[in-house]
């Protein structure tokens, strides 16, 4: 197989808190800041560098429009002519105070009452309605065809079947 030559888009620079293996043997690092870096296994030679207090530059490359880490390098040891972002620590969002939380709500949205709502969830549409007669009728027809009923009255245990199906049988 032949290996391709990784086309870097980027450099990063952060300090090791800690490595760990995962159950893929991929090498996990959390950075001092809490975030979280995964070296695949395909790279193992890079894990190495990965020592906890060791501040570490590595390389992004792009695969199938997804950024993975394609190089490493101690932050000593890198060249002085490359250009590399640092690390910055996540952005924790500031909880609101439930004063203002409050105060900013306009008045409440009324809820509609629960025999308003349960009357909406019974009520067919009229596809479904379309639907239930379809089948209703197909089941009458099967009964004419197996002689079980007259042909006349495939629209009378139609009915029925409708009205069983919808779960009322006072037809």
């Amino acid at each position: 197989m032949v290996d391709r030559i990784a086309k870097i888009i980027k450099y990063l620079k952060f300090t090791v808190a800690s490595s760990g293996k995962n159950d893929y043997g991929d090498l996990i690092v959390t950075s001092k800041y809490g975030c979280d870096y995964k070296i695949s296994n395909k790279r193992s030679a890079l894990f190495d560098i990965f020592q906890p207090e060791t501040a570490v530059i590595v390389g992004y490359s792009t695969y199938m429009n997804k950024d993975y880490i394609a190089v490493a390098h101690l932050a000593d040891q890198f060249p002085a002519c490359t250009t590399f972002e640092l690390e910055t620590p996540p952005v924790k969002p500031q909880p609101t105070p439930v004063s203002q939380a409050t105060e900013s709500k306009s008045s409440p949205t009324p809820t509609p009452a629960l025999s308003e709502v349960a009357k909406e969830v019974n009520k067919l549409s009229d596809r479904d309605e379309e639907r239930l007669r379809s089948v209703s009728i197909a089941y009458s027809k099967d009964l004419a065809v197996a002689k079980v009923i007259e042909l006349a009255q495939i629209t009378t245990y139609a009915n029925k079947f409708l009205a069983y199906i919808k779960g009322s049988t006072e037809k």
